[in-house]
This record gives C-alpha cells, structure tokens and sequence, in this order.
C-alpha cells in the first residue's frame, strides 16, 4: 500500500527537480519565456499567447516581435529541445554581426545534410565561416566578371525576357476576361534570367527543361518544410517509422535535383569550354574542380557545383518572385502610388522604349516605392539561424555553446519606434525635402553578418 503512495511522490519529486534543473542551466541566458520539460521547451507558453482566432497559425517572426514586447530585444528561449536566443531590433544585429560568435551557420543534418550529400556544402547552409566566405567570393567574383556568359549582357536579357512577360500579361488579359493571377506568373522569367547567369542558357517559357527546372526548384525550397519536429526531438522514430515525416519524399526531391544539375554538368563538360575559354558560372567552377583535381581537402568538387547551382537557383527565384509579387500587390492595392510610379516613369522614359539601370538612377519616388516593398513584404523575415561556437559573453548574459542565433527582420521591418507607422505602405517615407531618395538602412532584407 505505501508502495502506491511512495511512487508517485517519488516521480513527482523528480519532475519537479527536472523542471528545477533546466531553470537553474538558463539562468544567465537572456529573459524569455518560461521552459517546460519533455522537448516542448518555451512551446506552451508562446502559444498561449496567441490570440484565439490565431490559435493554430505558426508564424516564428509574428512570435519572436510579440515575445520582444515583453522581453526585449534579446531573448532566451528553447524550442524542441534546443536552447536558442533571439534577436529582434536593428541595433544589436549591427551589433553582433562581425562578432565571431555570430559567424556559424545552424546546419543540422535533419534539414539539410540530405540536400548536400550528407556533407556541409553549398552557400546558404554552410555552417563553417571558411566555405562560406570562400564560395561567396568566388561566386561574386565570377557572376561580376561574366555577367550572363559572353553571349549576353545583363540588359539584353532582362530586356528580352520582360518583353516576353508583357506579351504573356497581352494574352491573358484576352483570354481570361482581364484577369491575371500572379502567384507564379514572373517564375519562368526569374529563373531564365538566373539561369542565364549561371549556365549561360536561355530556354522558351514553354520549353519542357525550364518547366521542369522550375518545378525542381519549387519542390526544393518545399522540402525543407516536410520534417516533422517529432524527428528533433525523438530521432529515433525516423528509423521506425519513416512515413511519419515524409523522409522518403523529402529525400526523392533532393535525389531528382541533384539528377538534373549532374546532368546540366555533365553537358558543360562534354562541350569542353570550361578549360580553354569559361563562357559562365558553371564552366569556371568545373575549371577550379580541374586545376584542384590533386587536392584532397578540396572544397571544388562536383557535389559542392551542384549544391552551390541548387543555392543559387532556389533562393534567386523564390525571393524576386516573391518579391515581384508583392510589389504587384502593393501597386494594386495604392492605386495613387501607381500613378505616381507610371508619371515618374514617363518623365524619364518613353513608353516604347525599355528603361535602363541608369533610368532607375533617375527616379527617386520609384525607388522609394521598392525599398517600401521590400519593408512591407518581409519575404525572408527570418535568415537561416545561426550557432554560438562557445560561450558567449554578450550583454551581461552568458549564452552557452550550440545555443540557436534566430534573427527576427519582421520585428525590425515593423517597428513602431523606426517607423512610427509600419503597417502602413508609404514610400514617401524615403524622400527627402528635395524630393531626393534616401535609403534607409534599418529595412532588412536578406540577412546581415558573415
């Protein structure tokens, strides 16, 4: 009879010693919300937060601003078994963004090690600060000095491909009662132009390759949102039961990817170009994987070819169309900003004829107006997380190693203390009193850091 009520007084006890326990290993981490014990971590009490009618919609950047209201701009939290922290306002990103303890990219193999071949490669993943700045650089260096191939200029073909697209908007609005659904419609132009720049190649809208270029890359970027947040915090179920996270899938998009760029590849080198005379991107890679060939440790290889032209094609087309698309919107919806954009635009251009880069020079309400977009449109809210390498002093706190980086743009791109009204679209807010455009550097974009 005392057994029955010995034990669960003992299992209580260590519940709540556990719960003690894992309050006591964050105590010099940043304030946040409280952490639960069984991989649920700050999960409850984030979620409780949430407005009722908003009960079920998973939004980390809409989290991490709510959270900052109560917390700060620096916040302690864990997530799924991992202890992690958040940045949110503009000063302490500019704050910590050379900092060495900033400079490690969060690659976990879950998510992205099936896409590299189970090695860290690439550019958006790549966790290790020497591969990231050596393949930035060498990526830069070699799109600035070939442009799109010594058969194209940037201008010709962006030029031939918006053509195209205005011919498309012609048809469409014949045929389906002037109506134009613009989910996906820049797609095909996006990835031309990007496709151009790395392989030199252009390819018809209707052209069976650049359909199924396309869909490789929109089954890509969807793939890393098929793991299951079971396989962090059980491992283990991945192996016994697989079908609960969509591993077979998630693996048949990498496998069918890496099968198209392998064959992309193996093209360029049949041509033979890459050796005497690179003509783009691709070709002056395979020259580095040549002049490497003898070096072990080499991060020129294949593999790193295909992870890099992956990178670059999924993350150039998801983003401008994303982009394009909001800024279609937004046109749309500030029918008095058109107006202003299209007489900007007629002042500086005749209408039968296509404006240049220098054009834009001269049109300061148009680029308020994309800066306003990229502001409101928030397209990547948060970057790819980072990693603390060791312990990490910063604002009096103590962040331990392996500790998650989230940076949160939305909390920057939306405050009320910048911007006075951020939810409201406004690009006059980047005109100054000569009617100058000034750039504003607090609107985050893409990322920041090393």
């Amino acid at each position: 009879m005392y057994v029955y009520l010995v034990l669960p007084v003992v299992l209580l006890l260590l519940l709540v010693y556990y719960v003690y326990s894992i309050q006591m290993s964050t105590r010099n981490m940043p304030p946040g919300p409280f952490v639960v014990p069984f991989g649920l971590g700050s999960i409850p009490e984030v979620w409780l937060r949430r407005p009722i009618f908003k009960f079920w919609q998973v939004r980390p950047w809409e989290y991490l601003a709510m959270l900052s209201k109560t917390y700060g701009d620096l916040i302690g939290f864990n997530v799924l078994g991992f202890d992690a922290i958040a940045i949110t306002s503009y000063e302490l990103m500019t704050e910590v963004a050379n900092m060495e303890e900033y400079s490690i990219k969060f690659a976990h193999e879950l998510y992205t090690y099936p896409r590299t071949f189970g090695k860290e490669m690439g550019l958006i993943f790549a966790a290790s600060p020497p591969l990231w700045t050596e393949m930035r650089k060498f990526t830069v260096r070699t799109l600035r000095e070939f442009g799109f191939g010594k058969v194209y200029t940037m201008h010709s073909v962006i030029i031939a491909e918006v053509n195209l697209l205005a011919d498309d908007f012609k048809k469409k609005i014949k045929s389906d009662y002037g109506v134009v659904k613009f989910r996906n419609t820049f797609s095909l132009t996006v990835l031309n132009v990007l496709w151009c720049m790395v392989a030199g190649i252009r390819y018809e809208h209707d052209d069976p390759r650049l359909l199924k270029l396309m869909g490789h890359v929109f089954n890509m970027s969807k793939s890393v949102t098929f793991g299951n947040p079971l396989e962090l915090i059980l491992p283990v179920t991945k192996k016994i039961a697989p079908w609960l996270h969509k591993a077979n899938l998630r693996n048949k998009v990498f496998d069918s990817c890496h099968e198209l760029s392998k064959t992309l590849i193996e093209e360029r080198k049949a041509e033979g170009y890459y050796l005497s005379e690179p003509q783009n991107y691709m070709d002056v890679f395979l020259k580095k994987i040549h002049e490497h060939r003898d070096q072990k440790d080499t991060i020129y290889t294949e593999q790193q070819l295909q992870s890099m032209v992956a990178d670059l094609l999924m993350v150039g087309s998801l983003t401008l169309n994303a982009t394009l698309n909001y800024g279609i919107l937004f046109l749309t919806l500030n029918p008095e900003i058109q107006k202003k954009c299209q007489d900007e635009i007629d002042a500086i251009v005749p209408r039968n004829i296509a404006p240049t880069v220098d054009d834009v020079e001269k049109m300061p309400y148009f680029q308020a107006f994309m800066l306003e977009t990229h502001r409101c449109a928030n397209v990547v809210p948060n970057p790819v997380p980072r990693m603390v390498p060791k312990d990490w002093h910063l604002r009096g706190y103590v962040i331990p190693k392996n500790t998650v980086i989230l940076s949160n743009h939305y909390s920057v791109n939306t405050d009320e203390k910048i911007w006075g009204d951020p939810l409201v679209f406004r690009p006059g807010r980047f005109i100054n009193e000569k009617g100058e455009f000034v750039p504003d550097p607090r609107v985050v974009i893409f990322g920041f850091g090393k």
